[in-house]
């Protein structure tokens, strides 16, 4: 209530009071007009504070009105802070999990050069494997086609040895041996 709202209810009590005095004094056409005029000056204050009563009323309605739309925005603004603060976690925790996701794949990759390094080094050693066993082959077969010629040698020399052998211990052939062909 202003300043104004509470003198004019300070002067509506002090003119009810002063009605009052002038209803117990003696009734006179003087005393009835001021009667009168003390009336008139009380109903005019009545009026002038109704009106601003309303009006302040109006105001405070008007002051509700808009402070419940007011807090009603907060309340709509509190809920949108909300909302992004939960989407702004949700995206915390997706760009985590794609983190997560990328350090293990990371992981994977570094195993997988590793595995990849030791097949290089593991292929290294069968082509050096396949070049040392490329020769062996080279001179096993050389050696056996040189054991073929010795063995074919030595077959010839065993059986020439066995004829020999054979044509000694003939009875006739060692007389005829003995005799001088």
């Amino acid at each position: 209530m202003s300043f104004q709202g509470v003198a004019q209810i300070f002067q509506l009590n002090t003119s009810v009071a002063a009605f009052h005095r002038l209803v117990a004094a003696k009734d006179t056409p003087d005393h009835r007009r001021k009667l009168h005029e003390s009336r008139q000056r009380m109903l005019q204050i009545v009026k002038d504070t109704t009106a601003q009563l309303k009006s302040l009323t109006q105001s405070d309605e008007i002051h509700h009105h808009h402070v419940n739309q007011s807090w009603k925005e907060v309340v709509y603004m509190y809920g949108e802070i909300a909302l992004n603060e939960a989407l702004i976690e949700e995206r915390e925790q997706d760009m985590k999990e794609i983190q997560f996701q990328i350090k293990e794949t990371n992981e994977i990759f570094k195993d997988l050069a590793v595995l990849v390094h030791d097949q290089g080094i593991v292929f290294e050693e069968v082509n050096t494997n396949l070049d040392s066993a490329s020769v062996a082959t080279t001179e096993a077969d050389s050696q056996l086609a040189k054991a073929w010629i010795e063995k074919g040698k030595c077959f010839t020399f065993c059986l020439v040895l066995k004829v020999l052998v054979f044509l000694c211990n003939d009875p006739w052939f060692s007389s005829a041996l003995s005799e001088g062909f």
